[in-house]
């Protein structure tokens, strides 16, 4: 088991090698994620998942692309209530009842630390927000002296764990669209860019093992280096 765990490390590792190669665009808020426009968007996130998808602009078009393009697009007025469904139902809109709500809250909770800049602070708000420590191998000992709790307990920092790497792939993307905002990029490399990632956010979720999730982030890796280049 704690080998397996050593493997996360190296995947967190790796995907923290992907963000590098994009940390020269500096620290990216969206305009839409400021304090503004935090309040409505939590607020969408604690509703039942059914009522997410309710007058939507672009989430009932069939094709993950066309979404990402339809969302890219939207009026200011629009964005707080279509943002919602920029990633959380892109990664939850396949699932069903507790794992689909689950699934949403789970983004809910890191809603506020976009208006950290990029790097450390906003990865500590996050692994804060899910209760993650710094150190894996401390969390992991953790759960050495919690007896019968132990195997639970090392599920959950696995669980966790998989989400900070998810969030990882969502800073990527936000990224991108405020390279789009500054006009460095074209709209069809962003939607190309996002759309990829949210399907690897899927498979890195049906990966049955941690050598099958390490092999998804060292291609994430690669889809982020490709995007990299094209910015003017």
């Amino acid at each position: 088991m704690k080998k397996s765990f050593i493997f996360l490390f190296i995947a967190l590792i790796l995907i923290s090698s992907a963000f590098a190669a994009g940390s020269g665009s500096g620290g990216i808020i969206r305009k839409a994620q400021t304090n503004q426009a935090e309040t409505p968007k939590i607020e969408q996130a604690q509703k039942p998942a059914a009522d997410l998808s309710t007058g939507l602009k672009c989430g009932d078009m069939a094709a993950r692309a066309d979404r990402v393009r339809c969302r890219l697009n939207l009026e200011d007025e629009n964005y707080a209530r279509e943002n919602e469904l920029l990633y959380l139902p892109e990664e939850c809109r396949d699932l069903a009842g507790e794992m689909k709500n689950n699934c949403i809250n789970l983004y809910k909770k890191t809603q506020r630390c976009w208006q950290f800049p990029v790097g450390e602070t906003r990865l500590g708000c996050v692994r804060k927000n899910l209760n993650l420590g710094r150190v894996l191998s401390t969390e992991i000992k953790t759960c050495d002296g919690k007896g019968t709790e132990r195997s639970q307990c090392i599920s959950d920092v696995r669980e966790k764990t998989f989400s900070l790497v998810k969030f990882r792939l969502y800073d990527l993307e936000e990224r991108a669209e405020k390279l789009l905002e500054e006009e460095k990029v074209s709209e069809d490399e962003v939607v190309s860019l996002v759309s990829k990632l949210e399907e690897k956010k899927v498979e890195f979720n049906n990966a049955a093992t941690i050598a099958q999730k390490k092999e998804i982030v060292l291609q994430v890796r690669e889809i982020w280096k490709e995007f990299v280049k094209k910015i003017k």
